[in-house]
């Protein structure tokens, strides 16, 4: 059994209490890549951090990480780079 931030003991799928009939969703959500999260970012006034190099953030709704790993990301990046028509 794993160790959440606080040092307590993570939940098990056989701890009473955990979630285990909702299935994770397996979808990627290109509200969530970096690109747009650094679009958004800026047309609210933050300096956003650039993309040609490292990019972190914490997504807390975790699932399976499709969107951080997705192939698509460099083609998104690319897409919420360009201007709106």
């Amino acid at each position: 059994m794993g160790r959440d931030v606080s040092g307590e003991a993570a939940p098990s799928s056989s701890d009473p209490g955990y979630l285990t009939d909702v299935e994770y969703t397996g979808d990627f959500h290109a509200h969530l890549a970096p690109a747009w999260l650094a679009y958004i970012a800026t047309v609210n006034g933050y300096a956003a951090p650039r993309l040609d190099g490292e990019f972190t953030w914490c997504d807390l709704g975790c699932g399976r990480g499709v969107t951080a790993r997705s192939p698509w990301r460099r083609r998104i990046r690319a897409a919420a780079s360009m201007p709106a028509t």
